[in-house]
C-alpha cells in the first residue's frame, strides 16, 4: 500500500483522525484539570463538567430517540467519553481564562485556602 492509498482510504482517515481526537481530548482535559487545582477553582471546574456532560447526554439520547444516531451497547464508554471530554473541558479552560484576563469576576467560587497545620505557637 502507498502513502497515497493509505492517505485516500477513508475507514483508515477515520479510524486515525478518531484515535487523534481521542488523545488530544485526553490530553485537553488533564490540562483542564491541572488548570483548575492549579487555579483552586476544583469544585467549580467539577460543576461546570457535570453540566456539560449532562447537555451532552441529553443531547446524544435525543438524536437516538428521534433515529438520528444509532448505537451499540459496547460504544456507551466512548458517548460517556465524548460528553465528559467535548465540552467540560473548554468550559473549565475557558471559564478560569476569563476569570484571569477579567470578563468575570469568579473569586467566589475558588476553593478555600487550606488551613494551616501546626501547633499553637501561642
Amino acid at each position: 500500500m502507498t502513502f497515497a492509498d493509505w492517505l485516500t482510504d477513508p475507514v483508515t482517515i477515520s479510524r486515525h483522525l478518531v484515535n487523534a481526537y481521542f488523545i488530544v481530548m485526553a490530553v485537553i482535559s488533564l490540562f483542564a484539570v491541572a488548570l483548575a487545582i492549579r487555579t483552586r477553582f476544583k469544585w467549580m471546574a467539577l460543576y461546570l463538567w457535570f453540566m456539560a456532560g449532562l447537555i451532552g447526554l441529553v443531547w446524544e439520547a435525543s438524536l437516538f430517540l428521534t433515529g438520528a444516531r444509532e448505537y451499540a451497547l459496547a460504544s456507551s464508554g466512548e458517548l460517556l467519553y465524548h460528553a465528559l471530554t467535548e465540552g467540560g473541558s473548554g468550559l473549565v479552560i475557558t471559564f478560569v481564562f476569563a476569570n484571569w484576563v477579567g470578563i468575570i469576576d469568579a473569586e467566589r467560587y475558588r476553593d478555600p485556602l487550606p488551613e494551616e497545620k501546626g501547633g499553637d505557637d501561642g
